[in-house]
This record gives structure tokens, C-alpha cells and sequence, in this order.
């Protein structure tokens, strides 16, 4: 459809496969030949004949359709004929077709063969971003300089068979879509449906169509390492954005602070594509700064499976069978199920892509229709089967992998504690690269350099079955604290007892619990001692996490015992960070809490409330009822004054920074004190005041302003596509798949 919309400029009608009355699509209206200096006008048909098989077609292949072309010209559907197919065609059986068709009243015939088809895609750079499966298809160098198709060729390496089995859909269309507007795009969904994969084939077009160079980062740090404002023409592809398991703080932190350098690169001319499960964008949008969730919302796109049409899950499902690496055997049995299990709720082309890959599906029996739905209704299950069954050599690297903080590199640094997680489980430390090669592909993914390589688990799924496997007691809990350095091990690892962990949490971290939790403890005093900078930086705020929201009362007393000035450090944070609070109570409640770091933290929170910038007073657990009402009465008593309050904020203001992040803080207030006093209608009236005072603020630094954001536009979705016209179905595209 892509390449007939490209050719005939206009919108072709699809019809689905089934009882299409010999009509693929159609359209009518007029179109110009150029080649042939030609305008044909009426009704179109277009009717494709594809094949899996490297044939030849000629007009016996088409004695099915020649009655339904006749109806059609009666009926005045068909004024004009386009055959579309993949198969060769000699100048004699396109002489024979044409004569054919005609002789049936139909004023003009086209036949466009497999050379058309290459020719259109070769000379088109933007058809090839719209169907991006052709770059697995044929040779780059043909199409791309040595440049792109380095570029184009590194990435094709981390798709593996992806690009071939692609299907162009509704989230892929509406991603470019929403790129070209935006020169941004959130992709959000559930595991496996696709959103990495979709991030890929827009990187190979951006390449391809753009010319551009794709810079594939993991944070804000290395999205301002690679910027360059001299170079416009980039696209930063950043997978799991906020965090790949949870919502990381450290990773929200950043992306926040950097904000401003984000939407400069942008303004520039650059594109950035990032992907998020959903429920970790949801979580961190309510941690996220108004003026900061406003560009991530403005170019989000959620891949949600259960939209796809019926011929998208069928093509999805049929690819990943036909071009994956399954025996004919084994497709031959699984044949009459597929078109079944391409219509479970559970169905994700992820977990297509699984069933078509040999080393997925040693445990299942693919002539049970009842274990095929089972792959896909329960895939936890028997993907913990699967690498429970995995020899020890491999285990072992999947164990080292997870260590590493899932980021393995080759050559391995010989440790006597990398070496005895191997043992523990029954392998040695040189048969992992041999076991991460056999595993590539399926398992993990790699980056190959001219010395060493970078493996990486191929799915955050995988990484929670290698959790899952770690946890059942398959090495021990020490060997693993060991060899895992406190960076890679503090983001991964739950310090509380099992029994206390609430069920839907369970499965996500690796339960240390209360026995190893003073070396961890140990380990992350003595990471910090020597950490600067932003690393430093991260790990202060990772640890936070861990001790605010997975960690037992004893290794939060232990930490504050042996640590304190960190404490005190966090105490200065209170005020934007919910994690900070939420320790700083748990600490008052577990009378660990040093009194030296309350005071602080007190401060911090009376000074923003009498400043009417936060009102985090009224949701910190750990303040006396006293020191409540003490914050509350300074708040009454900072509204009575607001002149006083907001003077000097416009004099403040540097020009070049954006106005709305610089006055946040302030509004952000407004709404909430009307909450907090909404039985006192004095007060109420104040803040009223008050806001008004400060409409006068924002329109004197708004027009001093000389910041120059990328302007938005509104948030302009695609409508939901409409299923594609269906009948009766005489065939199945799953027909072929064990040819």
C-alpha cells in the first residue's frame, strides 16, 4: 500500500485477503503515467499475486481472476487494471495478460513486476522508511554510500532477523508520523510488543532518508556527551528511558536536569527516539516536573497489540514462522494453529518471534494446540523452563551477564569473584565467550569492535527469567553480591525479607535479603568513598532508592550507623525528592533517623513553604504536629505579603532559560495551597492574590524571555485505523508456511 499511495498520489482502499472480489485495492480518480506521458481516469483495481517461491507468472496463473475482473468492468469498478506481484514476468506473458484483460472492456492495464517493485524502493528513500523490511532484504550497498551503510549495516547487525520479518503497522506508521512532526517519539507498551524493534527500522530510515547519524545512548549523560550543536543532523535512539525494569530516579533526575539542552538539540534539527514499558512511563510522568512531562506526553505513541488488525498479526505471526529458523517439520505441525494463536489476546510479535526461533521452543510439541496457546498465555513459565534447561556453560554466562548489570565485555576481566559465580554453577570463566556467541541472537545480543564485543541480554524479559533462574538457588546469593560491582548491583538487588515483599514487586529485583544485606551495605560505603562526579552522583541516588523503597529496618539502621553524612547530604533534598521523604519517615518510625539530618531536612521544607515554592510540608510523615502547624502558620503569614514574596524573581531571571521550568515551582503551589485551605476562605482569597501577583511576574519575565523552545504543536494522534473490509476467507496467508 506504501508504494501504491507513493505511485498514484492519492489514498488507495485495502481490502483484507479473503473474499476481496479480486480487488487487493482500489481507487478512483486520475492518475499520471509519466513514464508513458499518459492520464488514465475512472476506477482502479489493483490486484497482487505474491509468492514465497522464486517463480515466473504468466496468464494461467490468472484464469481465477479473469471472470472476477469481467464482473468488476460491469459494475463499473473497473476501469483500469494494476497487477502488482513479486514474481518475474517475461515480455510475452505481459503482452498475453494485458491482451487478456483488455479483451474484457478494461481500458488500460498495468503490469508491475518484481524489477518495478526493486526500482521504485532503490530510487525512494522514503518508501523505504515507510516499509522498512526491504533493508534485510537486499544489498545496502546499492542504495546507501559507505557511510550510511555502515551506519545502516551496524544496525541491521543488532536487529538480526527482525528487519525481514517486520511489518509496517498502525504504531510504526504513526511513530514516523509523529517523528516527522515532533522530531521526537516516546514508544510505550507492555514487554515484547515490539517498541525496541520499531525504534530500529526508525533509525535505519533516519539514516537512509535522512542522511542522518543515529547515536544510540542510555542516558542524559551520554545524549550531552554526544551532542554536538555544530551537527544538526543526529538522531539519539534511547531504549528504556526511564529505567528497564522500574522507574529509576537517578535516570528521571537527569533527563530533567538536562531538559533544556534536549529541547535545544532538538530545535536544532536533531530527532530523538526513546522507548518505555508503559507503567514505568506512568510512574515516572508523576514524578516529572509539569513543564517536562509536557514533552514527553506531546510525542508519545503506545504500541498496544490488541489494535492491530487481524492481517497485521497474521503477517507479524507468518514472517517470524516462514524466515525463522524452526525445521519444515516442525512447521508442518504448527500450521493448522497458527491463525488461532495470531488471534490470542496474549499474541505479541515478540513472542512470535520466539515460537519461529528453534532454541525458544525445545519444549514444546508443536502439534498441541493446547502448549502453542500456552506459549503465549503463560510465556513466564516457560521461558524459566527453557533456560532451566540450558546446559552449565550457558547458565553460567547468563549468571555472569546478569552480574555484570547486564552489560558483559569481551575479553572478561579475570576476578576470583567473576571466576567463582562460573563454578558455583558447574562451568569456567573462559567457556563464557563461547557460550555468549552459541547464545547471541536469542538470549542476548551483541556489539562486536575490532577487539572485544559488548553482549547484552536480548530482552528485559529474558533478564527477569535470568532473576527468576538466579533466585531458585542455582549459585548462592554470596557469590553473586561478590561478583557484581555495587554500580551494576545496586539497581538489581531487594534488601527486605521475602515475606515482606508485596506480591506484585516480586520477580523484579534479585532478594539479597537480610543475610547479605550488611556486605551490601559495606560495598556501597566503600563505592562511595571513592565515586566523583556524576557517577558518584548516581549511585548516591540509586542507593537512595534502595534503602527508601526495598531495603529491611536492619540494613537502613545499619547504613545511617556507618554512614550518616550521607544522610545528611539527602536531607537537603527533601524538598523535590519523594524518596527522600519517604526514607526520612521510615528512619522516624524506625527511631533511626540522626537528629543533625532532621534538622536539616526540617529547614529545607519550612524555608520552600514560607517561600511558596513547594508544599511537600503536608505530605512528609516524619513532622510533628507542631512543626505542621508552624509551616502552616508561616504560609498564612508569607500570603498576607506577596509583593513582598515575588519581588526581585523577574530581576532573577536569566533571559536565555526557559520561563515556564523557572516559575514551576511557584505554580505548581497555586492550586495546591487552594487545596490545603480550602475550608478558610481568608486564606483562600489571599492565594487568590497571590496568583494574581504572580500572572504579573510570569508576563514580565515572559517578555523579557529570549528562550526559543522548539514549538510543539498540539498533540495531533492518528485515529484509530479501522479494520480492513473482511468476508469470508477461501484462503489462509499461512497456507505456504511449511514450503
Amino acid at each position: 500500500m506504501a508504494i501504491l499511495s507513493s505511485t498514484f498520489g492519492q489514498t488507495v482502499e485495502p481490502f483484507e485477503d479473503g473474499n476481496d472480489e479480486g480487488r487487493d485495492g482500489a481507487f478512483r480518480g486520475v492518475w499520471r503515467d509519466e513514464l508513458a506521458e499518459q492520464d488514465l481516469a475512472g476506477a482502479f483495481v489493483i490486484q497482487a499475486k505474491h509468492s514465497s517461491a522464486d517463480k515466473t507468472i504468466s496468464l494461467s496463473n490468472l484464469a481465477s481472476e479473469l471472470p472476477k475482473i469481467a464482473d468488476l468492468h460491469r459494475r463499473g469498478l473497473c476501469d483500469n487494471y494494476v497487477l502488482m506481484t513479486n514474481c518475474r514476468v517475461t515480455g510475452e506473458s505481459n503482452a498475453a495478460i494485458v491482451k487478456a484483460i483488455r479483451a474484457l472492456g478494461v481500458t488500460d492495464v498495468r503490469v508491475w513486476a518484481r524489477t518495478w517493485i526493486e526500482d521504485k524502493l532503490s530510487n525512494s528513500p522514503e518508501l523505504r522508511r515507510k516499509v522498512p523490511r526491504v533493508y534485510g532484504l537486499g544489498d545496502l550497498s546499492e542504495i546507501l554510500d559507505d557511510r550510511r551503510r555502515q551506519q545502516a549495516s551496524a544496525i541491521l547487525h543488532a536487529l538480526g532477523s527482525s528487519t525481514a520479518t517486520f511489518v509496517s503497522t498502525a504504531p510504526y506508521r504513526a511513530a514516523l508520523d509523529a517523528l516527522d512532526r515532533h522530531r521526537a517519539v516516546v514508544l510505550l507498551g507492555g514487554p515484547t510488543v515490539g517498541k525496541s524493534v520499531i525504534a530500529q527500522m526508525l533509525a535505519l530510515g533516519a539514516v537512509d532518508a535522512g542522511g542522518m547519524d543515529v547515536i544510540k545512548a542510555t542516558s542524559a549523560s551520554e545524549f550531552l556527551e554526544a551532542w554536538n550543536p555544530g551537527n544538526p543532523n543526529r538522531m539519539y535512539w534511547v531504549d528504556d528511558v526511564f529505567g528497564e525494569l522500574s522507574a529509576e530516579p537517578s535516570l528521571l533526575d537527569a533527563w530533567s536536569r538536562n531538559m533544556a539542552a534536549l529541547l535545544a538539540a532538538r530545535a536544532q534539527g536533531n530527532r530523538f527516539v526513546f522507548t518505555s514499558r508503559d507503567y514505568i512511563y506512568r510512574e515516572a510522568v508523576q514524578r516529572l516536573k509539569e513543564s517536562n512531562v509536557r514533552f514527553w506526553d506531546n510525542a508519545r505513541i503506545e504500541v498496544v497489540v490488541s489494535d492491530l488488525t487481524a492481517a497485521e498479526r497474521q503477517m507479524i505471526l507468518y514472517n517470524h514462522m516462514k524466515l525463522g529458523s524452526q525445521s519444515l517439520d516442525f512447521r508442518s505441525r504448527i500450521k493448522p494453529h497458527l491463525a488461532h494463536v495470531s488471534s490470542l489476546r496474549s499474541f505479541t510479535p515478540g513472542l512470535a518471534y520466539r515460537l519461529g526461533n528453534a532454541r525458544f521452543t525445545q519444549l514444546l510439541d508443536p502439534s498441541d494446540r493446547f502448549a502453542v496457546t500456552s506459549f503465549f498465555n503463560d510465556p513466564t513459565a516457560y521461558l524459566d523452563e527453557v533456560i532451566g534447561q540450558l546446559n552449565a556453560r550457558d547458565k553460567a554466562a547468563i549468571a555472569l551477564l546478569f552480574a555484570a548489570g547486564s552489560e558483559l565485555h569481551l575479553p572478561i576481566q579475570d576476578s576470583a569473584r567473576a571466576r567463582a559465580l562460573v563454578v558455583d554453577l558447574g562451568s569456567t570463566l573462559e567457556s563464557v565467550p563461547p557460550a555468549l556467541e552459541s547464545l547471541d541472537g536469542t538470549f542476548v545480543k551483541s556489539e562486536k569492535f575490532p577487539v572485544g564485543a559488548t553482549y547484552t541480554f536480548a530482552h528485559p524479559t529474558i533478564r527477569e527469567a535470568a532473576n527468576r533462574f538466579l533466585q531458585s538457588g542455582v549459585a548462592t546469593v554470596a557469590s553473586i553480591v561478590r561478583a557484581t560491582p555495587f554500580p551494576d548491583l545496586v539497581g538489581q538487588i531487594d534488601l527486605r525479607h521475602p515475606d515482606a515483599i508485596p506480591h506484585k514487586e516480586r520477580g523484579r529485583h534479585l532478594i539479597v535479603g537480610e543475610v547479605e544485606g550488611p556486605s551490601v551495605i559495606q560495598a556501597a560505603l566503600r563505592h562511595l568513598s571513592g565515586a566523583k562526579g556524576f557517577d558518584g552522583w548516581r549511585a548516591k541516588s540509586d542507593l537512595l532508592e534502595l534503602l527508601a523503597r526495598r531495603a529491611s529496618p536492619d540494613a537502613r539502621a545499619l547504613f545511617v550507623a556507618t554512614g550518616a553524612e550521607y544522610v545528611s547530604e539527602w536531607a537537603k533534598t527533601v524538598v523535590h525528592s519523594r524518596s527522600a521523604r519517604r526514607l526520612f519517615g521510615l528512619l522516624q518510625k524506625e527511631q533511626s533517623l540522626p537528629e543533625e539530618a532532621r534538622a536539616v531536612a526540617l529547614s529545607q521544607l519550612v524555608d520552600a513553604a514560607r517561600d511558596l515554592r513547594s508544599s511537600a510540608w503536608t505530605t512528609t510523615e516524619w513532622l510533628t504536629e507542631a512543626e505542621v502547624t508552624e509551616i502552616r502558620e508561616e504560609v498564612e503569614g508569607a500570603l498576607q505579603y506577596p509583593d513582598d514574596l515575588l519581588q526581585g524573581l523577574s530581576d532573577s531571571y536569566d533571559v536565555e532559560s526557559n520561563p515556564d521550568s523557572y516559575l514551576e515551582d511557584y505554580w505548581s503551589t497555586v492550586d495546591e495551597l487552594r487545596e490545603i485551605f480550602a475550608d478558610d476562605e481568608e486564606i483562600v482569597a489571599r492565594v487568590n492574590s497571590y496568583e494574581s501577583r504572580l500572572e504579573v511576574v510570569t508576563a514580565e519575565v515572559n517578555l523579557m524571555s529570549q528562550y526559543a523552545p522548539w514549538d510543539d504543536d498540539e498533540d495531533h494522534r492518528r485515529d484509530e485505523m479501522k479494520d480492513l473490509q473482511s468476508g469470508e476467507s477461501t484462503r489462509s496467508i499461512f497456507d505456504d508456511v511449511d514450503e
